[in-house]
């Protein structure tokens, strides 16, 4: 796998939308000057009551297209508030100048993507795909990954961005659950899609619109590489997909019963020189029950043991990059702080407001890890 940069771009609170996208732009040229080229872009914005996340994405992918020339970076935005009360944060992934020629920028479905090939490693970096439903969205997915030679048991990290993620209606006499109905979608698409045991790393976190947003990193390997593509077991969380329907909320109206959700707590890529091990979402659940509720600074700090855990027989390991989610109504200073006393201060670090996967969550902590 090719190493990539993380950077985090943030900008003042009093700052218009459009200020903070100019100074965006100007952060991307500014890598660029400095040798690196931008292969993926996460966007966070507050709620815009004009544009929607397709709308603003489509904006911004025509702007990089104009500035970029022919090297456009994918581009995921979402709507996800940050925690400092700013208009928009970004994160970026970057290669190297010499390592460019790996790259082959294209568009597919209308939008940005990027295969980076190199030593019988192929990464596929997605932008994300904006649906008004868990149907429409993954009926997309399947024809991107068909239409570039990938599968479903390519996906090594996916994120999954569900509108009002907790939210319940009544459907024919029974209450669904949005994220439960993605679960359920997701599962039937696995089973058509997926030919093995194990899963992609994985967050599915709330966002502040209706419909749902799938991303992903997808891997190809040659077995004459010589790497390992490796799912990682924690030792005191369950693993979701083994969840008991009783964690799960509601009923489902697409299957005999409800399925618990398809992800492995984290995947590891390994060579006998580096390894990048990307952790899915991970809360403060233990087993498969959640702990400590209404502390979010006990919260963090479970999470951030679970996460030491889990990557605890890699010590090598440096945390290069994490995203916390924070529900909406906690202090986001309080999960910030336990944070970055935790973690290095090399770690690029970013924070929105997003509804967690169960209500009694108050934080979620992706993280990536290189060697």
């Amino acid at each position: 796998m090719v190493q990539k940069q993380y950077h985090a771009y943030s900008c003042k609170a009093d700052m218009t939308f459009e200020q903070a996208a100019e100074g965006l732009l100007a952060f991307l040229a500014g890598l660029r000057e400095n040798g690196l080229t931008p292969v993926k872009v996460h966007v966070a914005t507050r709620k815009n009551t004009d544009k929607g996340p397709k709308r603003l994405q489509a904006e911004f992918t025509r702007i990089l297209k104009r500035d970029f020339e022919g090297e456009v970076p994918a581009l995921t935005v979402v709507t996800q508030p940050p925690a400092d009360r700013s208009p928009l944060l970004a994160e970026t992934w970057s290669v190297r100048e010499q390592e460019k020629d790996c790259c082959r920028f294209l568009t597919a479905g209308n939008l940005p993507h990027v295969v980076i090939g190199k030593d019988g490693i192929t990464e596929l970096w997605t932008s994300g795909i904006v649906a008004g439903s868990p149907e429409e969205a993954f009926e997309s997915l399947s024809r991107l990954l068909d239409g570039l030679h990938f599968s479903f048991d390519d996906i090594f990290r996916q994120w999954n961005y569900v509108g009002n993620i907790l939210e319940e209606k009544s459907v024919n006499g029974k209450t669904i659950q949005n994220y439960q109905h993605f679960n359920d979608i997701r599962a039937i698409y696995y089973q058509r899609k997926h030919d093995r045991s194990q899963f992609p790393a994985a967050t599915g976190i709330g966002m502040d619109n209706e419909g749902v947003c799938i991303d992903l990193v997808a891997i190809r390997i040659d077995e004459a590489s010589g790497c390992r593509n490796l799912p990682m077991k924690s030792p005191v969380q369950k693993d979701a997909y083994r969840y008991q329907e009783k964690v799960l909320v509601g009923e489902s109206d697409v299957l005999p019963v409800k399925n618990a959700p398809l992800f492995e707590r984290g995947r590891r890529l390994k060579d006998s020189g580096h390894s990048v091990a990307m952790i899915s979402g991970t809360a403060s659940i233990q087993g498969e029950e959640t702990v400590d509720l209404d502390d979010i600074e006990r919260q963090t700090r479970n999470t951030l043991r679970f996460i030491e855990e889990l990557t605890g027989n890699a010590p090598e390991e440096t945390c290069r990059r994490a995203r916390l989610y924070i529900k909406s109504g906690m202090d986001p200073e309080k999960a910030v702080a336990v944070f970055k006393a935790a973690c290095p201060a090399s770690c690029a670090c970013t924070a929105v407001f997003a509804d967690v996967c169960r209500d009694n969550l108050l934080v979620e902590i992706e993280s990536d890890w290189t060697s």
